[in-house]
C-alpha cells in the first residue's frame, strides 16, 4: 500500500516538475537571443529534466516493488539500480547548484563592475562640474 501511494507521489510531483522545467524552457528561449544567458538556461533545462526522469523512474520501480520477485539476485539488481538512479538524481543536483552558483556570481560579478564603472563616470562627471563652477566664480 505504502508503495503505491509514494509511487503516485513520486510520479506526480516528477511530472508537476517536467511542466515547470518545460515552462520555464519555453519562456527563456522566445525571448533571448542565443548568448550566455539561452545557453545556461538550455545546460540548465537539459540537467533538470534528466534529474526529473529518473525521480519518475525511481517512482516507476517504486511502484513495481510488489510484482519483483523475493529472490536475492533479483532484490539486488532492484535495489542497485534503484541505488544507480538515486546517485545520478543526486550527483546532477550538486552539479545543478555548481553551475548555477558559477554562473550568477559571474553575472553579478559583471553587473557589479558595470555599475562601479557608471558610478565612477557619474562622480567624475560631478567633479567636472563642480571645477567649472568653481572656476567661473
Amino acid at each position: 500500500m505504502w508503495t503505491s501511494c509514494f509511487s503516485l507521489l513520486l510520479l506526480g510531483a516528477s511530472g508537476w516538475m517536467l511542466d515547470s522545467h518545460r515552462r520555464d524552457w519555453l519562456r527563456v528561449a522566445s525571448s533571448t537571443d542565443k548568448n550566455k544567458a539561452w545557453h545556461f538556461a538550455r545546460l540548465r533545462y537539459l540537467r533538470r529534466m534528466t534529474a526529473t526522469g529518473a525521480i519518475a523512474l525511481v517512482g516507476l520501480l517504486v511502484g513495481l516493488w510488489p510484482l519483483i520477485p523475493k529472490h536475492p539476485r533479483w532484490i539486488l539488481a532492484y535495489t542497485g539500480v534503484l541505488s544507480l538512479l538515486a546517485l545520478l538524481i543526486l550527483c546532477f543536483g550538486f552539479y545543478d547548484a555548481f553551475a548555477s552558483g558559477s554562473y550568477y556570481s559571474e553575472k553579478l560579478r559583471e553587473e557589479s563592475t558595470q555599475h562601479r564603472q557608471e558610478l565612477m563616470d557619474l562622480i567624475e562627471s560631478e567633479h567636472r562640474t563642480s571645477s567649472q563652477n568653481s572656476q567661473e566664480d
